[in-house]
């Protein structure tokens, strides 16, 4: 996967964006309506669909970033979604942080 966006980060965005879905996945890939439909196909709700075209985007793409991820969430006004997402990093930062504290203070006799 070329994208640095983790499960958790696609999981959280396709959660959050709802029929909105189309269009991100659009402006991120250029894609075509024929594209889009093809996700509506096999997935009976916009959460599933979402997930499916955010994957399809990072494998698809080799400039697939979270820079362009937040990007495209910006143009379609989700900055909910963003500040979502850095909540999620922060935690994440957070508990590695913390394993690694835990751990240097195991290594001390």
């Amino acid at each position: 996967m070329a994208c640095v966006c983790s499960i958790d980060i696609l999981k959280l965005v396709a959660a959050q964006v709802g029929s909105q879905w189309k269009d991100i996945y659009q402006l991120l890939c250029n894609a075509s309506e024929r594209e889009v439909a093809a996700f509506s196909n096999g997935y009976t709700a916009d959460h599933e669909r979402a997930y499916a075209a955010l994957q399809h985007w990072t494998i698809r793409g080799p400039e697939a970033s979270l820079a362009q991820l937040i990007s495209a969430l910006r143009q379609h006004r989700r900055n909910d979604v963003v500040e979502k997402i850095r909540g999620l990093m922060e935690d994440t930062a957070q508990t590695i942080f913390s394993v690694m504290w835990f751990k240097k203070a195991l290594s001390y006799p």
